[in-house]
């Protein structure tokens, strides 16, 4: 079957891939925080007011036993304080394999701003779909996106190779952290640069003094992700939980159609989750 490619999920204005589930959307600090999530590192807002219960209810007894279990295993190695964001990324491959890297590691949120000039690359596989596991974020504004992160717990930490600069392996992961991550010839916006609480840098040994944006990335994510467990993070709350089951529940049971491109795809789910809502 045919599935929307991660370059016409980003690539479209507005990026299909941020309607997958409202709560991704643009705009989304600007709304209201729900009360039960209001201190937690992803508070959700329930999509046309349906709750999770209904989501598990109907989606529950479609979904086999050993795919719940998998889901499970994900949702209990989740890292919930730390986050990635890339900021006026210029090749898609970047972002695309950045994303991977975090589902890998076990992160849960990624923060994509100003990556509106992005190169066109229509058969980047590099997600390996990937995206469709994610909490994904689109900003057009640096500040908007760290206004979140930071009313939700996030100190903001840049990648940079200033003498200030503290290295990966020495900084203190046991605070929520978004480390952010900037274009690929520019590197990071003078803005970001301004707001940053922390500066951190990796370790180089060689002639070259930096590593490609994507594999940047992986090193910060493998390192901070290593730390943070090291540290006892005892893994998502209850309500955490109960929250990515209904979402990955949601999501493994509506896959794209054959004709279907991300539009479509992205309809789909609103469109399923429209119809569970409380009175509709």
């Amino acid at each position: 079957s045919t599935k929307p490619t991660i370059s016409a999920l980003f690539c479209s204005s507005p990026p299909m891939l941020a309607t997958v589930l409202p709560r991704c959307a643009r705009g989304y600090a600007t709304k209201a925080v729900s009360t039960v999530y209001a201190n937690s590192w992803m508070p959700l807002l329930r999509p046309h007011g349906v709750e999770e219960r209904h989501v598990l209810q109907t989606y529950g007894p479609i979904i086999t036993n050993e795919r719940k279990e998998k889901i499970e295993r994900v949702i209990a190695n989740k890292i919930l304080p730390f986050s990635m964001v890339l900021e006026g990324l210029y090749d898609i491959g970047n972002i695309a394999a950045a994303v991977r890297s975090a589902e890998g590691f076990g992160l849960h949120h990624f923060h994509v701003v100003n990556c509106h000039k992005m190169k066109q690359n229509k058969n980047s596989r590099a997600s390996a779909g990937a995206e469709r596991w994610m909490d994904l974020s689109f900003w057009d504004q640096s500040d908007d996106c760290f206004r979140q992160l930071r009313a939700r717990g996030f100190r903001i930490a840049i990648a940079d190779c200033g003498p200030d600069a503290i290295s990966v392996h020495d900084l203190d992961w046991s605070i929520p952290t978004a480390v952010v991550v900037g274009n690929e010839f520019r590197g990071l916006s003078p803005e970001v640069r301004a707001a940053a609480d922390v500066r951190l840098t990796i370790p180089m040994r060689g002639f070259v003094q930096s590593f490609n944006v994507s594999v940047a990335s992986a090193v910060i994510m493998h390192t901070a992700s290593r730390a943070i467990l090291a540290k006892g993070y005892p893994g998502p709350s209850a309500e955490e939980s109960l929250a990515m089951r209904a979402e990955f529940y949601a999501r493994v049971s509506i896959p794209a159609s054959p004709e279907s491109d991300g539009a479509l795809y992205a309809q789909r789910i609103l469109e399923a989750h429209s119809r569970l809502a409380p009175g509709r």
